[in-house]
């Protein structure tokens, strides 16, 4: 076992700089025997996700059990549970409870992470079953990922993955933020507490911020326009740039940007002027002018009663019959469908369950 841990501890200084105490990582205090594994919730290319209970208080929990086989995985999955550590404390974050690292064999790692367990369904789902959302609960929605959003960047991290499929919702439609698998933390290296800047292309293609789309440096800004386009798609049940290409799809994120054309479309008759204007400002095409979540909170959008009144309903979200608002709304605005999300010629698979990694 001590050239297992020795090498996961070269990963560990690696990845912060520091030489961490790796009995955290290794065997955690008896970490199987604390914990009863239960069928299984999903599956990805990396990972399983499983029901489990804390045997002494049987409270519920969801177990991420990610295989790695070689170093720079663990360095990547490292990072993630050190920054779901960091963030745990925000009640719009999904919190990690745990984690444990114990080595199978010559060359593959077993790593779990045990989370909040939230059974409600992701925004995609509920959008893709009910189209458009009333603008009051896309209000609520955006007040807790921004809080979340200022919460994050704040500690010098981008989550470079926001979408529908990453956002938790329960039966009020209260929010948590999900799957920091692409996270990354950027603290400045001259003491300032500022965000430095990163080149590395990763995110979901309908997502992409422009200046990550043209492979410059990019900042918190990018997390800004995610959730930009985001709210668009709240609003509309509509994405605001879509293409079966790649390319085109990249074209239209650089070069046409968001303009007064997609909110002269019939899925936008009845939503606000101030609704509007709150979009365009988190769309805006340079970054330097893009709010800070701080700033979009201030946005008279989200200032108003409305905005501030609870959605209190004891029906659940996902069990409404509500109508399915299917949209047409022109060549840039296309609905939200699982077709629309399965393009291979994307950077990303879109249909990943929340805690897939």
């Amino acid at each position: 076992m001590g050239n297992n841990t020795s090498a996961i501890e070269n990963v560990i200084q690696q990845s912060f700089g520091v030489c961490l105490n790796v009995k955290q990582y290794i065997n955690n205090n008896n970490f199987n025997e604390r914990y009863r594994i239960g069928g299984i919730i999903g599956t990805g290319q990396f990972a399983e996700v499983f029901y489990c209970h804390e045997k002494t208080t049987n409270h519920p929990y969801a177990m991420k059990v990610i295989y790695s086989t070689d170093e720079v995985s663990i360095d990547r999955i490292i990072e993630e549970v050190e920054i779901m550590k960091l963030l745990k404390d925000h009640q719009n974050i999904v919190s990690i409870i745990d984690s444990n690292i114990e080595h199978i064999d010559e060359d593959k790692y077993e790593v779990k992470m045990v989370l909040e367990l939230c059974k409600g369904g992701d925004l995609y789902q509920y959008v893709l079953a009910n189209g458009a959302m009333e603008e009051k609960i896309v209000q609520k929605i955006m007040i807790n990922l921004l809080d979340a959003l200022k919460f994050i960047h704040k500690n010098g991290i981008i989550h470079r993955d926001l979408k529908p499929e990453n956002i938790l919702i329960d039966e009020f439609f209260c929010c948590k933020i999900a799957d920091f698998g692409l996270a990354k933390r950027c603290i400045s290296s001259d003491s300032s507490n500022k965000v430095a800047r990163s080149k590395s292309l990763c995110g979901s293609d309908f997502y992409l911020a422009p200046e990550l789309v043209r492979q410059q440096e990019y900042g918190p800004e990018i997390d800004i326009w995610s959730i930009g386009v985001l709210c668009y798609v709240c609003l509309c049940g509509g994405l605001p740039f879509h293409d079966n290409r790649a390319f085109d799809l990249y074209h239209k994120i650089v070069e046409r940007g968001v303009n007064s054309y997609l909110f002269a479309q019939p899925a936008w008759k009845n939503v606000s002027s101030a609704a509007q204007h709150f979009v365009q400002w988190l769309l805006e095409s340079d970054p330097k002018k893009r709010p800070t979540a701080e700033n979009a909170l201030n946005h008279r959008w989200l200032r108003t009663s409305f905005a501030k009144q609870g959605i209190q309903t004891s029906t659940n979200p996902f069990n409404k019959a509500g109508h399915k608002n299917s949209l047409s709304i022109g060549v840039d605005s296309s609905p939200v469908t699982t077709q629309s999300y399965e393009n291979k010629n994307h950077i990303s698979n879109h249909v990943y369950d929340i805690y897939k990694y």
